[in-house]
């Protein structure tokens, strides 16, 4: 067994073991009518994520991305997920603000999305 796939089995086991449950909303379609009021259509996923709220704590740490965000979510590399997306977590919705990949030896291992919450 190579040691790419031992990492990619050891993120998936981290997220299984210790993860929370989460919901992807994607937009699938949007349709305006004479009014100019748009209405939605929603496709939602379930998965798990590695959920890290940003608090007080790591505030002088915050950098890029994370300057304007409230959680990070670390994901398997095999869910789809956009910037357009929205992300639910204990029925509390959040934008997406970054999507980051993370390879080895080019194979995408995990990732991490950047999340705000929605007011």
């Amino acid at each position: 067994m190579s040691s790419l796939s031992i990492a990619q089995r050891g993120f998936d086991n981290l997220i299984d073991e210790f993860g929370t449950s989460i919901t992807i909303k994607s937009v699938t379609a949007r349709t305006e009518d004479a009014y100019g009021d748009i209405t939605e259509t929603t496709s939602e996923t379930s998965t798990t994520g590695l959920v890290s709220p940003i608090d007080e704590s790591i505030e002088h740490q915050k950098y890029g991305d994370l300057t304007n965000a409230d959680i990070v979510c670390i994901v398997d590399a095999d869910v789809t997920v956009n910037e357009k997306d929205i992300v639910v977590i204990n029925s509390i919705e959040y934008y997406i603000t970054g999507i980051h990949t993370y390879e080895i030896k080019g194979t995408t291992v995990c990732k991490e999305l950047v999340l705000k919450r929605k007011d």
